[in-house]
């Protein structure tokens, strides 16, 4: 049986799904949707997964907050999504901030903005504010301590890709996480003391009025889009994805209780990830139309899911391994149903169409082998994806350009398993979920699913110069520290707390500027 028969194909045009009233239900209520509001969505749901293993979503909120329709409107407190309720251009507007050097003030002069732009990673404290970033006159001259957050500006510097991706990419991006334990565990690359200082300064107007503040809002609305698809496949709370919210985000509401204020000591509640990323606009080869710049090179996602908000620019393709073939992931700026301009509801308030992309990550792929029968297949893919860089749009225009006409712009929320959740773990929940699509599609024979664990990365080494992780397999098989193929980096893992397995990839990838 050939490799075409093998494996199904995945081609565009990707699924779309409209998660309006589910939404609505998730995100004002804090429950899971019932189930004869989420039936026809969850079927959609399982199909793509199915298929496809990612697909569009579209949401529609009015400028107040609530649903674009359903009954619980007059009830609906504001959703988290509600920060992304606005035309492209004013998003793209402010992920273009968060790369402004006077704004930022990363450096205090264009040399050392180049040199911080160019590479390593950089450490950056901002005050969080209750409110939106236009209400930041309102906060207090004294800024709380507590309160002070940090987010990694990341250089152009490998990072994505297998082993023999080591070439920087053309790309800047900043990261955030939800868990406050987490922020600031990253290795600083700079040696410079004036930087230092100005990374480091607590000036309470600087810190208040920050682009960075927009952080927190991003990753919240993303996040609640992860818990949404979620609850929707009836994944139960806490196995696949952390949905409490971090209680270290809870300082200034629980004052006077430590443990409520705090995570456990040394240790995390959620290592989910949110990155902003601006790519350049390159000069693409006029001579041959077929080679792409890579923004992002092929790989797929370590986690749970993955939920990207994308600019009208593209750039994002899936890879179809059955007919060996990239497909564009189509923009809101090509399809029928999105608006930049807002229309009117009957109560007077506009109406904004999301526009995300949502795909299944490694863990939750891999999730899907049922237990005790590793011949089985996954039942859902992790699509292998990449972006290329938008070409130049004007002949006097230059590489790296800022220009909110020529890079391209996204924010992309990395959805991971909580802490201390194996494989082993999750499959038994998972596996008859993923089971329950009405898809008939071929399965794989055994010599061919040594192929599939090829197409993971989570199950590469990703280093420059690759090295097993003598750490996860000593815990996991302390006879064997030759990692041979991606086979038998799954029988390794697939017992490990996944957290484990995740700090051990960034490992891999937390490359230092030459």
């Amino acid at each position: 049986m050939t490799t075409a028969t093998m494996l199904h194909c995945t081609c565009g045009p990707h699924p779309r799904i409209d998660l309006t009233a589910a939404y609505a239900k998730s995100a004002n209520q804090e429950t899971r949707p019932s189930s004869t509001l989420s039936s026809s969505c969850r079927e959609q749901i399982l199909d793509a997964c199915r298929s496809h293993g990612c697909f569009h979503v579209n949401i529609d909120l009015d400028d107040g907050g609530g649903g674009g329709g359903g009954d619980d409107d007059d009830q609906a407190t504001t959703t988290p999504l509600k920060c992304l309720a606005k035309p492209h251009q004013q998003i793209e507007q402010d992920i273009e901030s968060l790369f402004q050097q006077p704004s930022l003030h990363l450096s205090s002069n264009d040399d050392g903005w180049k040199e911080i732009c160019n590479g390593g990673l950089y450490e950056v404290p901002f005050s969080v504010m209750s409110s939106s970033p236009s209400q930041s006159t309102t906060i207090e001259n004294e800024v709380d301590e507590n309160n002070i957050l940090q987010a990694t500006f990341r250089g152009r510097i490998a990072e994505s890709g297998d082993e023999q991706q080591s070439t920087p990419e053309p790309k800047l991006s900043w990261e955030f996480r939800r868990c406050l334990q987490m922020q600031g565990t990253q290795e600083k690359v700079t040696e410079d003391d004036d930087d230092e200082d100005v990374l480091r300064n607590n000036n309470a107007d600087l810190l208040r009025r920050h682009p960075l503040n927009l952080l927190p809002m991003w990753i919240d609305a993303l996040h609640s889009v992860a818990t949404t698809v979620i609850r929707l496949l009836d994944i139960p709370p806490q196995i696949v994805l952390q949905e409490k919210q971090c209680r270290c985000m809870n300082n200034s509401t629980n004052p006077n209780n430590a443990d409520d204020r705090r995570c456990e000591s040394n240790s995390c509640c959620s290592i989910d990830l949110l990155r902003v990323f601006r790519y350049d606009a390159v000069s693409h080869s006029q001579n041959n139309a077929i080679e792409a710049v890579l923004g992002s090179s092929a790989h797929s996602d370590w986690g749970t899911l993955t939920v990207v908000w994308q600019d009208d620019k593209g750039g994002l393709q899936t890879y179809c391994h059955s007919c060996d073939k990239w497909s564009d992931v189509v923009t809101s700026s090509t399809t029928e149903t999105a608006s930049s301009t807002p229309t009117t509801n009957e109560k007077g308030l506009g109406e904004y169409s999301v526009q995300l992309f949502v795909h299944v990550g490694d863990f939750l792929s891999l999730a899907t082998i049922a237990e005790g029968t590793e011949s089985n297949h996954p039942k859902w893919s992790s699509p292998r994806h990449r972006v290329v860089c938008p070409p130049l749009l004007r002949q006097n225009s230059r590489e790296g350009d800022s220009d909110t006409n020529s890079g391209r712009r996204s924010l992309v929320y990395f959805a991971y398993p909580p802490p201390g959740i194996s494989l082993d773990a999750a499959r038994p929940i998972v596996v008859p979920l993923s089971s329950r699509s009405s898809l008939d599609l071929p399965d794989y024979d055994l010599p061919e699913l040594d192929k599939v664990f090829d197409h993971y990365s989570l199950l590469h080494n990703q280093s420059h110069q690759p090295q097993p992780s003598e750490e996860i397999s000593n815990e996991c098989n302390p006879d064997d520290n030759v990692v041979s193929s991606t086979r038998q980096t799954y029988r390794r893992i697939k017992g490990v707390s996944f957290d484990e397995v995740i700090f051990d990839k960034w490992s891999q990838v937390q490359r230092k500027a030459k």
